[in-house]
């Protein structure tokens, strides 16, 4: 089969897709069409072109303007199957395959700010993505809880859970556990208020008071210019590390002894399943795309949203257990990544494309 798959960046087909569509190569002729934005080179092999979305845009002039050259270029490639991900992407292609009648799988892995941040506009783009996805042949969720606020019986028919992206767990090595004395707490997200990144540095502050054996590194984009400014201070005092965008985080999970993502809401974090399968305990939020990752105190601990202070109680906590008893933990991690690997995940969309059930 001919099969589009529309993406809103280059880093999510590289970070993300990319051994999917590898996997689906195999079988099908694949076309990617996403902005080549980011530094990342166009991988080989791949029928790519270039439409430049803008995940933020909400010009309606211009998002009327990609549409329609969306349409044209599905048009042309004529494919039989339609496959996207992420929220313009997922309305777009279900509107198009409407039109076209054209088979289409829609992937939604996260709401982001659209449902933590409540306000009439986004009322209004939720209330459209519903509807512009009723019709589609599947729709694969990544968690239980964005499934229920789409699913009711008058609806979308063919929906299921898809355990996020997968991760690669021959590639992802199980790493030895760090024996330092020093016990190192490693948050990996962008810049964003969403992320939790305000709970995570007013806990370091109140810890690096109390003096105890530890210490805190950041990686990730800035987005927010307002929310980084409002930590820098916590930067430029050496109380957190911060190392900017790294498109290899593995370094960074093998010197710590626990990753931390105090997030409002994810899809299911990718970042997470990284640090599964590389065994590093972890600390995250009670929330939907994170408790599904970290059950608690088995592999981490889940501490409640938008209170740092719960989150200092839970990483003082795991400081208080032994080396063994982290090292445990982190064993734990790694038993449960198999759930989230890729082969697993490649399967999943190829049987359903190939299969209607």
């Amino acid at each position: 089969m001919k099969i589009a798959i529309i993406l809103n960046s280059k880093k999510n087909l590289i970070q993300f897709r990319l051994e999917l569509i590898d996997y689906l190569k195999k079988y099908h002729e694949i076309y990617v069409i996403c902005p080549n934005d980011y530094n990342y080179d166009t991988p080989k092999n791949i029928n790519f072109i270039n439409l430049n979305i803008k995940r933020k845009s909400t010009n309606p002039f211009r998002e009327i303007h990609i549409f329609f050259k969306l349409y044209k270029i599905i048009r042309s490639v004529e494919p039989d199957f339609i496959m996207s991900f992420t929220i313009k992407p997922n309305i777009y292609g279900s509107l198009i395959s409407r039109v076209l009648k054209i088979k289409n799988i829609n992937t939604i892995t996260g709401l982001g700010n659209t449902f933590i941040n409540k306000n009439i506009f986004n009322n209004i783009i939720f209330f459209i993505y519903k509807k512009s996805i009723q019709k589609s042949y599947y729709n694969f969720f990544h968690n239980d809880y964005d499934l229920k606020l789409f699913i009711n019986k008058k609806n979308i028919q063919n929906y299921k859970v898809v355990n996020g992206s997968g991760i690669n767990l021959e590639k992802l090595k199980h790493y030895p556990y760090p024996k330092s004395h020093k016990v190192n707490y490693l948050f990996i997200g962008r810049i964003i208020k969403e992320k939790g990144i305000i709970e995570f540095c007013n806990a370091a502050k109140s810890i690096y008071k109390k003096k105890l054996n530890t210490s805190f590194v950041i990686i990730g984009e800035i987005e927010d210019h307002k929310i980084f400014n409002n930590i820098k201070s916590l930067i430029d005092n050496k109380i957190i590390k911060y190392h900017g965008y790294k498109k290899n985080i593995h370094d960074y999970i093998k010197d710590a002894h626990a990753v931390i993502l105090p997030s409002y809401r994810e899809g299911l974090s990718h970042s997470l399943l990284t640090a599964l399968a590389h065994g590093r305990p972890i600390i995250a939020t009670d929330v939907p795309g994170c408790r599904e990752v970290v059950q608690n105190n088995f592999n981490g601990y889940l501490c409640e949203t938008k209170n740092y202070k719960n989150l200092e109680e839970k990483i003082i906590k795991f400081y208080s257990l032994n080396n063994e008893e982290k090292k445990i933990m982190g064993e734990n991690s790694r038993i449960s990544s198999y759930k989230f690997d890729i082969n697993k995940i490649n399967y999943f969309y190829q049987r359903h494309l190939i299969n209607n059930d």
